[in-house]
């Protein structure tokens, strides 16, 4: 990185009250946290396998009336 790079992030730091480390710290943990945590390909496989599937699908209030009704029928 340049040195005009490293001063905006010395005043950025300095602005915040806090050390470059820190401030890179921070910048850094926030950077993983907003990052998916699954491979986006992956996700799309899960889907693709999921949609191969014959799950039921509708109304989430008439699934659960529907699993209440053949609980019903024991």
């Amino acid at each position: 990185m340049d040195e005009s790079e490293l001063a905006r992030y010395r005043r950025r730091a300095a602005r915040e009250g806090m050390s470059l480390s820190e401030w890179v710290r921070q910048a850094l943990r926030r950077s993983a946290r907003q990052q998916p945590t699954v491979d986006p390909k992956a996700r799309l496989a899960a889907l693709d396998q999921a949609l191969q599937c014959d799950h039921p699908t509708g109304d989430m209030d008439e699934l659960l009336d529907d699993i209440e009704r053949g609980r019903d029928l024991r």
